[in-house]
């Protein structure tokens, strides 16, 4: 039995191909496929910009409300214990959902647009609370309770998010 080397060698020889041609052929093709999968999720590039500001506005807030309120120091395992798995999930929705839409032929209502404002709204409100704890500024609770009451009226507790704290 050959080992693999030695076959892929003798197929490369009988291809007329080097070695070094054969992972840059390897090479151009993946950098392709990572293009094309890009390329597909283009539409969606706007909402995936808008969530990630939003979350690390969140993140921001969330630091300044617990350094003021309870003087914690920043914690990087927290906001990889919260912060990226959420972001994570979110952005694979948003794709997800999108993919979705672009099967089944949804023109009529873009069901990732849907998804993109529900998590933009909880992360807002989110955003809220936490000025609203850093520097009790009343306008911020109004908004807080403003988004609340949206959420309320669909039957969705955003308090489940629960914040950093």
């Amino acid at each position: 039995m050959k080992p693999l080397n030695l076959k892929i060698n003798n197929m490369l020889q009988r291809l007329n191909i080097d070695v070094s041609q054969f992972w840059e052929i390897i090479w151009k093709f993946f950098v392709g496929a990572i293009f094309s999968v890009v390329g597909y999720f283009e539409p969606v590039k706007d909402i995936v910009h808008l969530l990630i500001a939003f979350f690390i506005i969140d993140m921001l807030a969330g630091f300044w409300a617990n350094k003021i309120v309870k003087q914690e120091k920043f914690k990087m395992s927290k906001i990889w214990a919260t912060t990226f798995p959420r972001m994570l999930i979110s952005l694979v929705l948003i794709m997800m959902t999108f993919w979705w839409d672009n099967v089944f032929g949804q023109t009529a209502v873009k069901t990732y647009w849907f998804i993109g404002y529900f998590i933009s709204g909880v992360l807002l409100a989110n955003i809220l609370q936490n000025s609203y704890r850093a520097t009790r500024w009343g306008i911020l609770l109004n908004l807080a309770e403003f988004i609340k009451g949206i959420f309320k009226d669909k039957g969705v507790d955003i308090n489940e998010t629960d914040p950093i704290e």
